[in-house]
């Protein structure tokens, strides 16, 4: 060939080398870009073929990794297809084969079609018969991390070294971009392990109920986490996190007590561990727990303070309702009617409750630690419960064992025992907790039952009445002994068979109906009376009184019950109703009122005269009581009068009966008690005694007037005789002049006694006024003296009248009261006069005498003692009666202030006209 034209083709083969150049450069940079573009490793590998490929010509191509230290091949690419497969084959002498290759670097293969250690048959049927193999290396390791083969160069043309540095090129770009991958999802699988970490530990604050807190103390900076402040009732975010904020959620009570315990721990170096409260923004209350210590330098000097708060408030309040539950333990203990014993390992008392100390008599500070067994038990028993105690201490629980224990006062007590052991955390035995039940009083009821029960039976088999039970059926399943009496029949023959077969059988369907309502109803038989027919066929008159009883589930099972032969009663029962018709009659006829009372004074019957006296019909009064009739209308007198009857059997009385019209019947009453069957009455008889009463009281009160008028002549000569006396004791006086004091004394004693005989002579019956006695004697007492008596009367609204026997002694007490006023008033001025006032005070009267006096009362006077007085205030003293009078003297810097004070029984108050 000419040389210009192998310069030519050579010229042409350089620019056809320069253009494929350019072309796989572009190949390599947009392999590169797509390499670097966060691909996944698959569809890197992928991406790796497709430009390898490309880059020389190939017309399929694969990948494979290396997985469990064999390459494998796990999908291959032919024009443009992808296919998958398994292929990590092995040989026979267990080296890899296929598309792996042993040596870490390239190789090429371009007559190697037939060989299967290269291309296996199966490929082999893919007519692919050339390879080129580039390793997957990372740098800087030399690591093989795959292979990159292509198959079959297009036009048949074989793979050459150029193709070999070509393509190292490129999956050197890969491998880059391989570790770069890597290199990221490493730094992402940390950056999601860190947001994990950062979540789990907030989920376990959340969850915990915890937050963290840091303080530095120099700055006064405050961090804490974002729970802190839902733990102080604050959404994420709205607390500003400041120490004074801090405070300020803390409750006011606790306040104090957090900042001493933090000025502690910061100054004195002592642990920081808290419960206090937190008021929620809403007011709501919560407990936290918070836990810190101080960081310091080397020179001790506190620079942060870090801690943890915690929410306890459920943690308290399960506390609370811990405390509850042992308060309720505690009392249920303490109140519980059974023993509550607690003993040591040894059987020494560690505890029991108040119903021990309250059964045995001891209190529990006197044998606390004392051995159980020789402190209570009988001497006898005593060897044999403490095989029992061992048993029971040695996980063999005890129940229902019967001990009795011995008391204080010495007395046995019978106690039914339960026992549980108690263990410490370790599972260890410790002691024994005991339940004991006094069963003393069970013991004595069962024995009294028992007893009461046999008792029972007895009465049952000697009772005159006949004691049956019947089944739901009405079929006697017990029969008394006593039936045989009643009725003539062994009480085993009516075993079975029902009452009905013992009545005649018009009385059988009466009975049976009232019956079949009883029973349908569940309600008890009462009284019901029925004829039956004795064995011998003579008819007998039956009361049938009983109750029904039930099962456990309230199912009627039958009724049980007597019944009392009441033939004769029957009998005299009529004959009674015959003489009670013929007592009507009598009654009905008679003048006199009739009648009949219960003892509870419930009208019973009365007669038509009775009706015609009080004006009532016969069916008002049957609705009555006595005690409606009645003047007085008290229910206690008619009480008295019953009870009278009832002790005497009979009584005779007058009373007053109010008619319908309101008019009033004086009665006279006859009673008598009698009986009618089990029932007694008051049988009486009452006549109208109204216009003898009216007549006898008009003789009455013409004797009364010529009593008075006696009384009063009586009065008025004695009165007489008095003045006479007087006049006799005035010539003495002028007489002997040495005499003349005491014989005025004595003269004003004697004049009072006539003033009162004087009025009792004027006045109706006796009566003396109060009042107007006072004023008489004031009147006669002011005569003898030069200084006026002034007499007030106008507080007194009441009339006071004196009984009869003490009128005397208190017009003396009256008059030496005044002359002893007068006598001891000096004559100074006419300013100066004796007061004297009559007034009441509530159910008292009081006579009040005021007399100026410049002088105090004598040393030594005391009118309780009787000393210091003169002779007018000793009988007066001496002449107070005992009840209903008193009397007081006493000196207020002027004047001498005497109160006589009267009040029932010596006066009496009544309105005045």
């Amino acid at each position: 060939m000419p040389k210009h034209q192998l310069l030519e083709e050579d010229n042409a083969i350089s620019s056809s080398m320069a253009v494929q150049l350019k072309d796989q450069l572009n190949i390599l940079a947009k392999a590169n870009y797509r390499f670097n573009n966060n691909l996944a490793p698959e569809m890197m590998m992928r991406s790796l073929v497709t430009y390898g490929m490309e880059l020389v010509a190939a017309t399929a191509g694969a990948f494979n990794l290396y997985s469990k230290g064999m390459p494998a091949l796990n999908e291959y690419c032919i024009t443009g297809e992808w296919t998958s497969v398994q292929l990590p084959w092995i040989s026979k002498s267990g080296r890899a084969t296929g598309f792996a290759t042993e040596q870490p670097k390239p190789s090429i293969c371009n007559t190697c079609g037939k060989d299967s250690q290269i291309i296996p048959e199966n490929q082999q049927a893919l007519n692919i018969h050339a390879r080129v193999a580039i390793p997957i290396v990372r740098s800087p390791e030399g690591e093989v991390l795959g292979w990159l083969e292509l198959y079959n160069k297009a036009n048949g043309l074989n793979f050459d070294d150029q193709d070999i540095a070509i393509l190292e090129v490129l999956t050197a770009s890969m491998a880059t971009a391989l570790e770069q991958y890597r290199v990221r999802q490493a730094y992402q699988n940390r950056q999601n392990t860190l947001d994990i970490n950062v979540d789990r530990f907030i989920r376990s604050q959340q969850l915990a109920n915890i937050g963290t807190w840091d303080w530095n103390i120099q700055t006064d900076d405050l961090y804490w986490s974002d729970r802190i402040g839902p733990l102080f009732g604050y959404p994420l975010g709205e607390l500003e996190t400041t120490y004074e904020n801090f405070l300020m959620a803390v409750h006011p009570d606790d306040r104090t007590m957090v900042i001493d315990a933090i000025n502690a721990c910061i100054n004195q170096e002592k642990g920081y561990q808290i419960e206090h409260r937190v008021v929620w923004p809403d007011g709501s209350v919560h407990w936290v727990l918070e836990c810190g210590d101080v960081q310091r330098d080397q020179a001790g000097k506190p620079l942060h303070m870090l801690g943890v708060v915690k929410d306890i408030t459920r943690r308290k309040a399960a506390e609370a309702a811990l405390q509850t539950e042992r308060d309720f333990a505690e009392v249920l203990i303490n109140t519980a009617q059974a023993i509550v014993l607690v003993l040591d390992n040894d059987g020494n008392i560690v505890h029991f409750n108040p119903y021990m100390e309250e059964v045995s008599g001891y209190s529990l500070g006197e044998v606390k630690g004392r051995n159980w067994f020789e402190s209570f038990l009988p001497k006898e028993d005593v060897q044999k419960i403490r095989e029992l105690f061992n048993r029971a201490i040695n996980d063999n629980p005890l129940h229902g064992n019967t001990i009795p224990i011995v008391t204080r006062r010495g007395e046995l007590r019978t106690i039914d025992w339960y026992d549980k052991t108690l263990k410490n955390v370790e599972g260890n035995t410790v002691g024994l907790l005991v339940m004991g039940y006094d069963i003393t009083q069970r013991l004595e009821t069962e024995a009294a039952l028992r007893e009461s029960e046999d008792r029972f039976r007895n009465l049952v088999e000697s009772a005159s009445d006949w004691i049956w039970e019947i089944d739901q059926e009405g079929r006697y399943q017990y029969v008394s002994p006593h039936v045989q009496d009643i009725l003539g029949y062994e009480p085993e023959s009516l075993i079975g068979k029902s009452p009905f077969h013992l009545m005649p059988i018009e009385e059988a369907e009466r009975i049976g109906a009232i019956f079949q309502e009883i029973i349908r109803h569940r309600s008890p038989i009462n009284k019901l009376e029925n004829i039956n027919l004795h064995r011998s066929g003579r008819r007998v008159i039956l009361e049938t009184s009983g109750a029904p009883f039930f099962d456990s589930d309230g199912v009627l099972k039958g009724y049980r019950g007597i019944d009392r032969d009441i033939t004769e009663r029957k009998t005299a029962e009529l004959a009674l109703m015959e003489q009670t018709l013929r007592n009507k009659f009598i009654l009905d006829n008679t003048h006199d009122g009739f009648v009949i009372v219960t003892l509870d004074g419930r009208l019973r019957e009365v007669n038509d005269a009775y009706c015609k006296l009080v004006k009532y019909d016969r069916d008002t009064l049957l609705r009555m009581r006595i005690a409606d009739l009645t003047v007085s209308g008290d229910p206690k007198e008619v009480e008295r009068s019953i009870k009278k009857v009832m002790e005497l059997g009979h009584y005779r009385f007058e009373s007053s009966h109010r008619c319908s019209d309101g008019s009033i019947v004086d009665l006279d009453v006859s009673t008598n008690l009698a009986a009618v069957g089990e029932d007694w009455f008051i049988f009486a008889f009452v006549r109208d005694v109204t216009e003898h009463r009216i007549n006898e009281q008009k003789r009455l009160l013409e004797v009364r007037a010529q009593r008075d008028t006696l009384v009063r002549e009586v009065h008025h000569r004695i009165k007489n005789h008095l003045q006479g006396i007087i006049s006799l004791l005035r010539n003495h006086i002028t007489e002997r002049p040495e005499i003349a004091e005491a014989m005025e004394s004595a003269i004003g004693q004697v004049d009072s006694i006539a003033m009162i005989h004087g009025l009792q002579s004027r006045m109706q019956e006796g009566r003396i006024e109060l009042a107007m006695l006072v004023g008489v004697i004031c009147k006669a007492v002011g005569s003898l003296s030069s200084t006026t008596i002034q007499l007030d009367t106008s507080r007194l609204r009441m009339g006071v009248i004196i009984r009869p026997m003490d009128g005397v002694p208190v017009a003396l007490i009256i008059n030496e009261l005044l002359q002893n006023a007068l006598k001891h008033t000096p004559a100074l001025s006419q300013k100066d006069i004796t007061k004297v006032e009559l007034y009441a005070e509530d159910s008292h009267v009081v006579l009040h005498l005021s007399n100026p006096s410049p002088v105090p009362l004598p040393d030594g006077f005391d009118l309780i003692k009787g000393t210091g007085l003169g002779t007018g205030l000793t009988l007066a003293r001496d002449l107070l009666p005992h009840q209903g009078a008193g009397l007081s003297i006493s000196w207020d810097g002027d004047q001498v202030i005497t109160r006589l004070t009267l009040n029932s029984p010596v006066i009496a108050l009544e309105e005045k006209e």
